[in-house]
């Protein structure tokens, strides 16, 4: 939701302003962060995989929540998959020589895929820190 409100600001700020499409470096940038991101969250949850006899797991296990938070832990991976690769994506193209048409709507369509890929990967960080702090508070 959060995403879609902020890639419908920037449709329009794009529209109204006539603002130029995201520069190379920043997508470089993206794809590297997008990259560093999917290697930290699959990391994360190998952790998970390997703390399964702890109680906070076992709450999730008994409350049926478990498949939630593994559910979790996997979007913030695809959703920056995603990202990296409409980022390498767009690096194969001069973005401003492109139809306006097709440049704001890639460029929408890229802003709503960097804010949901920073939004998931925040919500696993702040789930794997309250499990982390919950196993520190266990012994």
């Amino acid at each position: 939701m959060i995403a879609a409100l902020c890639a419908t600001a920037y449709y329009y700020a794009y529209w109204r302003f006539r603002l130029s499409p995201p520069p190379r470096d920043l997508l470089t940038v993206v794809v590297s962060v997008c990259a560093i991101a999917v290697g930290f969250v699959a990391t994360a949850k190998s952790i998970l995989l390997t703390i399964q006899e702890r109680t906070v797991i076992r709450f999730f296990r008994d409350s049926n929540r478990y498949a939630t938070l593994v559910n979790y832990f996997m979007a913030a991976v695809y959703w920056s998959f995603l990202c990296a690769g409409l980022s390498a994506f767009g690096l194969l193209f001069d973005l401003p020589k492109l139809n306006w048409w097709v440049g704001r709507v890639g460029a929408t369509l890229w802003v709503l895929l960097v804010a949901g890929s920073t939004l998931t990967y925040f919500r696993v960080l702040h789930i794997f820190g309250l499990i982390l702090r919950s196993q520190a508070q266990e012994q």
